[in-house]
């Protein structure tokens, strides 16, 4: 062999050894990483354990200022009252939540036409009474009576796929219900996405008791909070302002929102008449700030993504999300029949509501117990997102 066949074997070599030591280094799985409010949580204790992540209890009291603590028998609410077979609840509502509706799904969180249907006809057959959005704000406004079994059926986004295959249903069963609508979509159908629907749509579909409401002008999105690019839903963050190297303050961030809203809410009025003013949170995120430009509008009724069934003191409204395409009629409306929460190992006070976490990962004497990080995350109203490709989970409130 020569001495330049000789180079070239030594080369490729070099080329195999060092191809199969970076191997690892590039397959190798990141750590997470938890970022609150745009900012990086140092020793969070974020663990991914099953593909869930979890934060330990000292991290939700410390850090997320809860109150989490293990519930005594006397914790568990007992309803005295005698309720008639047939009646589930009295003096609520249980709001139902769905998004996107097509004839065959191309998402988990799509729901078919023939599913929602069988939603519609299982409220019925169940003895479901669905009320008006009016009659939701009266009962929680004004304290006026709902009829046993009272729920709102409510939809997202002003999808256009709403007026084709949801409508058509909620008229043949008489059923009101309430869209919240995504505003800037409906007055400029060329912006990308899912087409919206038009005012000519939500005026016809008034005449059959569907209400169309607020889900901000041009906010159900994310943008960079910070230098490092971190996004966050845009209406309860103070946004990077890149070239001047700086955030939002905030009286630029109340500014840019309560105008924002107030758009929103001119546009409804000016188009369809609208005299309530009510809102649905983009992906249910809000914070004391978003409150606030509510109020200073006069935006007295919201909906969360929370879960639960709303009394008269609910002002931030829970919603059942129904929406879903892989799961039964029966096992996605079970929530619309409340059960006694047992006390249970996975049973725990947060902020005093008692909740069932589906897991709790036990601690020791040197190790705090872990919570499923989106579990709590919902019940106390924080935005959660994942980044799969920096494993970066960020929370916001």
């Amino acid at each position: 062999m020569n001495r330049l066949s000789q180079l070239l074997l030594l080369f490729a070599m070099l080329a195999l050894v060092s191809a199969c030591t970076t191997v690892p280094k590039a397959t190798a799985k990141l750590e997470p990483t938890l970022v609150l409010n745009g900012v990086e949580i140092e020793k969070a204790g974020l663990v991914d354990k099953n593909d869930m992540m979890y934060v330990p209890a000292t991290f939700i009291t410390d850090t997320l200022g809860a109150t989490l603590e293990k519930p005594k028998d006397n914790d568990l609410h007992i309803d005295n009252e005698e309720l008639v077979e047939g009646v589930y609840y009295r003096d609520q509502v249980a709001v139902l939540m769905y998004h996107a509706i097509m004839d065959e799904p191309t998402d988990s969180s799509i729901i078919s036409a023939k599913q929602f249907r069988e939603h519609m006809q299982w409220l019925k057959d169940e003895g479901y009474v669905p009320i008006t959005i009016e009659q939701y704000v009266a009962f929680l406004h004004e304290g006026e009576e709902v009829p046993d079994n009272a729920v709102l059926i409510t939809f997202d986004d002003g999808y256009e796929n709403f007026y084709t295959y949801a409508f058509p249903i909620l008229k043949e069963f008489d059923f009101a219900a309430v869209n919240f609508v995504i505003v800037s979509g409906v007055d400029d159908p060329s912006l990308p996405g899912i087409k919206k629907l038009s005012w000519d749509q939500m005026r016809e579909m008034k005449e059959h008791r569907i209400a169309f409401h607020n889900h901000t002008y041009n906010m159900h999105h994310y943008a960079a909070v910070n230098a490092e690019g971190i996004e966050q839903p845009v209406a309860i963050s103070k946004l990077y302002v890149p070239e001047e190297g700086r955030s939002e303050t905030d009286e630029e961030y109340v500014a840019r929102v309560t105008a924002d809203l107030g758009k929103a809410e001119q546009r409804l009025k000016d188009e369809l008449g609208n005299t309530l003013s009510v809102i649905a949170f983009p992906y249910g995120a809000y914070n004391d700030r978003l409150l606030d430009c509510l109020e200073a509008l006069g935006i007295e009724t919201s909906f969360t993504i929370q879960k639960g069934i709303n009394s008269k003191e609910d002002k931030l409204g829970y919603r059942i999300n129904a929406g879903r395409s892989d799961q039964s009629a029966e096992k996605l409306l079970a929530a619309l029949k409340p059960k006694p929460i047992d006390i249970n190992d996975h049973t725990m006070l947060l902020n005093g509501k008692l909740i069932a976490f589906s897991s709790i990962i036990a601690g020791d004497d040197n190790q705090p117990a872990l919570y499923p990080l989106r579990e709590v995350s919902n019940e106390l109203g924080l935005f959660i997102g994942f980044n799969k490709e920096t494993r970066t989970v960020t929370l916001a409130n």
